[in-house]
């Protein structure tokens, strides 16, 4: 992720939009990002995955790579008012 990202160009923003990938590298982006003041919220898409539409239909409730992400900020200290998880389009 980092190599996508040069520091010399980030800008204060109102939030930052996380794209899924690895959940703990995004996490760790994001909360830096946060505690740096280049963000002060995130956003998160939910992925859809037809396999957890097919668990859900037989009452297994998993969470998405955004929920672990929103979950995974929210213990490095960027409040929960300021992450919302989108849904994604199937």
């Amino acid at each position: 992720f980092r190599k996508m990202l040069n520091s010399k160009h980030l800008i204060e923003a109102v939030a930052m939009v996380i794209l899924m990938g690895s959940v703990p590298a995004r996490a760790l982006e994001g909360a830096d990002l946060n505690r740096k003041g280049f963000a002060h919220g995130a956003i998160g898409v939910q992925t859809y995955v037809e396999s957890e539409e097919l668990l859900a239909g037989r009452g297994v409730q998993i969470p998405g790579q955004a929920e672990l992400t929103r979950d995974a900020l929210a213990q490095m200290w960027v409040p929960e008012s300021r992450i919302e998880v989108l849904p994604g389009i199937r």
